[in-house]
């Protein structure tokens, strides 16, 4: 475990100065909570999982990478709880396709449990199957607010302002992938230049309540 003060949200700075990740986890079972995440390496991410599975971020903030915020990279099992990610240089979160069993969800109950602001690619971009966002900001991104390329996937309570492009994608790549994205309760999207919603390329099976 890696943390600041127990009970005491992102207390503690990190400041890196090299060219990579501030961290990169490459085994199992590693929390990292409470702490702020300041200018991430000039070329890496601000936390990258690579095979971290079961890994748990909670109460982090992540500020000012050239890069991704957080990156799942063939991590099984992750979960981001009261994170808040702003100033990317590419995606705020991006969990690649050799991921599965992703959550995003508020640990402590508030709401939002994550917020994603100013990115320059998509603000969330989930390639990754068995995924869980529940409780989620996301807004000024200059892409995509969040996108959905992986299997089952359930939203729950999401709010999209201000995107460049589609507020939220649902979109199916290969045919051998069983696609089905599940959108339940509280979905709010505004401020979109293009759609606000859109479901193509085989997204199948899509359940949609409660659109604003």
């Amino acid at each position: 475990t890696i943390q600041g003060t127990t009970g005491v949200a992102a207390n503690i700075t990190v400041n890196p100065t090299g060219n990579n990740e501030a961290f990169h986890i490459r085994q199992p079972n590693i929390t990292i909570q409470h702490l702020t995440i300041n200018n991430g390496g000039a070329n890496g991410d601000g936390i990258e999982m690579q095979a971290g599975n079961n890994a748990v971020i909670s109460n982090v903030n992540l500020l000012n990478s050239n890069r991704i915020g957080i990156y799942v990279n063939g991590s099984t099992g992750v979960t981001l709880s009261n994170v808040t990610i702003s100033n990317m240089g590419r995606e705020g979160i991006f969990a690649n396709a050799a991921s599965t069993g992703l959550t995003i969800n508020s640990a402590d109950g508030s709401k939002p449990s994550t917020s994603i602001n100013t990115t320059t690619r998509e603000c969330i971009e989930i390639d990754a199957a068995n995924v869980n966002i529940n409780d989620v900001t996301a807004s000024n991104c200059n892409n995509v607010g969040l996108r959905i390329d992986g299997a089952s996937a359930s939203l729950d309570n999401i709010v999209v302002n201000n995107t460049n492009s589609i507020g939220i994608l649902l979109n199916g790549l290969a045919p051998l992938l069983n696609q089905d994205d599940t959108v339940n309760n509280s979905i709010t999207i505004s401020n979109t230049a293009r759609e606000g919603m859109r479901s193509t390329n085989n997204a199948d099976n899509a359940i949609i309540d409660n659109i604003t």
